[in-house]
């Protein structure tokens, strides 16, 4: 056969995706780019994740800080009373020294949840919730598979956690145009 293209027997035409196929596009998309080993991939988000800056408020005190994600111990603590019940502030975090709208009450009750998570998970849960897109009910769901103790001692248990943080943020990526 390749012979007789060569001669010129057969014929090749070379035909163009219509502009307005988006399954063609997919896959030649698909097709051009570079494929990275999930190795690399995890390793990346990990390092990405460990770098981010979260701010973090104790339910306890109301005493409130930044820090790298990387920095925090596996049981994270309050600075100024050791109380575990430590929430991520998310943007729009109210002054609690004045009275609540309900839009705020919902804040509240955001980083009242996320406490809930990081007394069960310990840093697993704020490193969870550092994903893009990843809120506290996508934070749970993920979490909701894992145990703090395994997470602390095996490896591979981390590396599930950080391909779930993955999949999730694929997930908020093709769906956030849908979102409010």
């Amino acid at each position: 056969m390749l012979d007789k293209i060569r001669k010129g027997e057969i014929k090749l035409v070379v035909q163009r995706f219509s502009p307005f196929s988006e399954v063609s596009r997919e896959v030649s998309r698909s097709l051009s780019l570079p494929r990275y080993p999930e190795g690399a991939i995890i390793s990346m988000l990990e390092r990405r994740l460990e770098e981010k800056e979260v701010e973090l408020i104790c339910l306890n005190c109301f005493n409130r800080w930044k820090t790298r994600v990387g920095r925090l111990d596996d049981r994270p603590k309050c600075r100024r009373c050791k109380a575990i019940r430590i929430g991520v502030v998310t943007e729009g975090f109210p002054n609690l020294k004045k009275r609540l709208k309900d839009e705020e009450k919902k804040i509240v009750s955001r980083v009242s949840a996320s406490a809930s998570l990081v007394v069960s998970y310990g840093k697993f849960a704020i490193l969870t919730l550092a994903g893009r897109g990843i809120g506290v009910t996508t934070a749970a769901r993920i979490l909701r598979n894992f145990r703090f103790i395994e997470l602390l001692r095996s490896e591979e248990e981390r590396k599930r956690l950080l391909k779930e943080i993955w999949r999730a943020e694929i997930q908020y990526a093709r769906t956030r145009g849908f979102w409010d």
